[in-house]
Parts: structure tokens; C-alpha cells; sequence
């Protein structure tokens, strides 16, 4: 039994000690000397001193493709085009092209199909051929012919291949028109 009481004497003390070393540690900020009891008003001044709020960082939204087309466009040349169709720059970014369009091909489920010759050459004629998809909210009653010479903002999609009348396999660029910007009948 008495060994139970030293017990319990000792983790007293060894309590009050951590008690009042806490308290001079607390202290050791203020111009007071350390008595080893704090005052009600400076328990309750520490503990309601209100937290900075964390300010967050807010993201820069990304701007749509359609916005993009708004802005500044780069151009490419085909050759470039066809040889690094598979480039981040160029899957990401939207690029502004101006052909001639030599074919409609098709329209299925509201899409347009065109194939449009974007290198002008000697004489007015156009030549290095791209497949151009679209919607028709994009052309928004826009009639597209033979012919015509479009200037429009669209997304590379890569490459896509198809069987000519012929039955001979063609692969050519694939883009996407998100905006059209003019349109020129010849």
C-alpha cells in the first residue's frame, strides 16, 4: 500500500512539474516575469486568438476551343502538319486554316464532311488535301459549296484513312472545324 501512495505522489508531482514548465514556456513570450499562474484574461486571450483563414488560390479557367479560335492562331504549313500530326503543340492548340473545299462529301447525323485544299498554288489552285469534320450548329446555316474558299479555326484530330472510288487507301490529316470565319464563293 505504501508503495501505491509513492506511486501516486510521484505522478503528481511529475504533473505539477509539467504543469508549471508549460506555464513558464507560455510566459516566456510576454514582458511579465514568470510566476507560474496565468491569469483568467491571458488562458482566454490565448485560446481565442482568431486563426488566419487560409486564402485559396483560384484556378485561371481554361478557355474553350471556341473561345480560343478568338484569339491569336497559329498557321501550319501541310508538310509540317503531316509530319508531326502527332505533336502536343498541335493536338492541343487551334490552328487557323484557309482552303479551298473540292468536296462534300457527306452529311450524317448533323455532321459535315468536307475535304478542303488548304496549300494555294500557281494559277489559283489548291493542293495538299485535308479532311475537315464539323456540326451544323458551327456552320449555323451556312451553306458550304465546291469551291468555295473557307477560312476556319479547328482542332488537328490526326490522321484518318479512307478507300477512294478507286478502291486506293488515302490518309490525310483529320481536323475538326470549331469556327468558321469567313467564307468566300469563287
Amino acid at each position: 500500500m505504501k508503495k501505491f501512495l509513492i506511486f501516486v505522489a510521484a505522478i503528481a508531482i511529475v504533473g505539477w512539474v509539467f504543469i508549471g514548465i508549460t506555464l513558464l514556456i507560455n510566459r516566456s513570450d510576454s514582458n511579465t516575469p514568470a510566476t507560474g499562474v496565468a491569469s483568467i484574461n491571458e488562458i482566454s486571450t490565448k485560446t481565442n486568438t482568431p486563426r488566419p483563414t487560409p486564402t485559396r488560390i483560384q484556378p485561371t479557367p481554361t478557355p474553350s476551343y471556341q473561345e480560343r479560335c478568338n484569339l491569336s492562331l497559329e498557321t501550319i504549313e501541310y508538310d509540317d502538319l503531316y509530319r508531326n500530326i502527332d505533336s502536343h503543340q498541335y493536338r492541343t492548340n487551334p490552328m487557323e486554316f484557309t482552303g479551298e473545299i473540292i468536296q462534300v462529301i457527306f452529311i450524317e447525323d448533323g455532321i459535315y464532311y468536307f475535304r478542303v485544299d488548304i496549300t494555294p498554288g500557281e494559277y489559283g489552285i489548291w493542293t495538299d488535301t485535308i479532311l475537315v469534320t464539323t456540326d451544323e450548329n458551327t456552320i449555323s446555316n451556312t451553306r458550304i459549296l465546291e469551291d468555295d474558299i473557307v477560312r476556319f479555326c479547328g482542332k488537328i484530330m490526326g490522321l484518318r484513312r479512307y478507300e477512294s472510288v478507286l478502291g486506293a487507301e488515302i490518309e490525310i490529316p483529320h481536323v475538326h472545324m470549331w469556327q468558321l470565319m469567313e467564307i468566300k464563293n469563287e
